[in-house]
């Protein structure tokens, strides 16, 4: 007689579950970057952002699962100016231009599943391309301009949390930090409020907070989001 063992298909059996997350957020910025023989300082509320800006900003977000495991991906790219204040003397003021680019993709295990909520353990890298200019104006020296450039990547770990208040309504909440290989430090924390308007459709309110400090520059992203994830 022949025995089949049971198979466990429960895991196997998991649909691939794709989302697509556009959003907003309106960030402040403050920091610091060392341009070449200058600081540039840029301190703007987050509802300062939509006047300086530079450029249309990117935002995307997407994640693919299968079962307990997920694989989450982000990218910014964000452009601003903001005026640099001299003592109009050997320079009659100027502006800073930044460029930002970031890209983070971390993979998850879901460590607790419950109907009223979740929480999910992780790893994986956040990458950072900016670029910083300073242009100053003629006074009693000539005008000049320096620039920094530069490119980094450090990994990261994380974690994160989904409690259902409602049918509909839950809170959510994502942390991570990196491990300091490239920058000196770097976190990130997010909490939402999310709907869910229809099977396909959540829309997210909340806020984050984004800290990058490494060797010649500083950087705080702070300010609140809106966001549609798109499920199919």
């Amino acid at each position: 007689m022949a025995v089949v063992w049971p198979m466990p298909s429960a895991a196997q059996g998991e649909p691939w579950q794709f989302t697509v997350t556009p959003y907003l957020w309106v960030a402040g910025i403050k920091g610091n970057t060392d341009n070449p023989a200058s600081r540039v300082h840029f301190d703007r509320d987050f509802s300062d952002l939509f006047s300086n800006l530079s450029g249309f900003p990117v935002m995307l977000g997407g994640e693919v699962r299968k079962g307990r495991v997920a694989l989450a991906l982000d990218m910014i790219w964000l452009k601003v100016s903001s005026p640099i204040e001299t003592r109009n003397v050997l320079f009659n003021d100027g502006k800073g231009d930044l460029s930002t680019f970031q890209f983070s993709a971390v993979g998850f295990f879901r460590a607790l599943d419950r109907p009223g909520g979740s929480i999910e353990i992780g790893g994986g890298f956040r990458l950072w391309s900016v670029s910083s200019k300073a242009s100053l104006n003629a006074g009693l020296l000539p005008a000049r301009s320096t620039k920094l450039d530069t490119t980094f990547a450090d990994p990261i770990i994380a974690a994160r949390f989904e409690w259902r208040v409602f049918d509909r309504w839950s809170l959510a909440g994502y942390g991570d930090a990196g491990l300091g290989v490239s920058a000196n430090v770097t976190w990130q924390a997010l909490g939402t409020v999310n709907y869910r308007a229809a099977d396909w459709l959540d829309v997210k309110v909340g806020w984050r907070y984004l800290f990058v400090e490494k060797k010649k520059l500083d950087l705080a992203f702070n300010g609140p989001m809106l966001a549609l994830s798109f499920r199919f």
